[in-house]
């Protein structure tokens, strides 16, 4: 059973933020559960620069405890340009970068908050179910902000085109001896939230995923204005 008392005690150490782009429908899921959370997780949302719906449009559904963030352009697929912001404006130590078609239920979040969150150079994925197969997240994974920037963060390089953010970002995790942890008993619900924009560049970034591999070049972070909304 939950037990806000306890949690209630202990110190905030970690940050969920929630990547957004027209999805409201989604988004009013995300928050009836995030009205669940203790006080000691820090919310925060990242609009990344919606037009057709974007979080403007909910700002009376979001509570004051949580922060949001606008990303100005509508960039396609700026997946690394959005999850740079949420380490950037982040301010506990460890950062849960949240997808939007993957929900964490209040059972799952006390089991996170549990996690003894020692060792920086740990980073975490969760058990989730896709279709008959369990599968563990790609996005959606807790990890230091001390490691998320030493490894260089997300490479904004692969901005307008579909994939190979992630893998990438593991990559360069691994490289400065950061290693994965996958929790079977942590669960993320799965479900379906997709976006719209179109998946042909897909081979692009694969390319530049095996370029990135063998350099070690920093590439330019946060091609974009924003600012916060409230």
């Amino acid at each position: 059973m939950f037990n806000n008392r306890f949690l209630s005690n202990i110190e905030t150490k970690i940050t969920i933020s929630l990547s957004y782009y027209n999805d409201g429908d989604h988004l009013k899921d995300q928050l009836s559960v995030f009205k669940k959370y203790p006080s000691n997780i820090k919310l925060q949302i990242i609009d990344d620069g919606s037009k057709e719906d974007p979080i403007t449009d909910y700002l009376n559904d979001i509570s004051e405890k949580i922060d949001v963030f606008r990303i100005e352009e509508d960039i396609p697929w700026n997946i690394p340009g959005s999850r740079n912001l949420s380490a950037t404006v982040a301010s506990t130590p460890w950062l849960l970068i949240l997808d939007m078609d993957q929900i964490i239920s209040i059972e799952n979040i006390e089991k996170i908050l549990k996690l003894p969150l020692k060792n920086p150079y740990e980073f975490y994925s969760f058990n989730r179910k896709i279709g008959k197969l369990n599968k563990f997240t790609a996005g959606t994974m807790l990890v230091s902000r001390l490691a998320w920037w030493e490894c260089g963060g997300y490479d904004e390089d692969l901005v307008g085109n579909y994939g190979h953010n992630d893998p990438l970002f593991r990559f360069k995790l691994n490289r400065i001896n950061a290693f994965e942890k996958r929790l079977n008993d942590i669960w993320v619900k799965q479900v379906s939230a997709d976006c719209k924009l179109n998946r042909n560049g897909e081979n692009i970034n694969q390319a530049l995923l095996e370029i990135k591999k063998n350099e070690n070049i920093p590439d330019e972070k946060l091609r974009f204005t924003w600012k916060k909304i409230i």
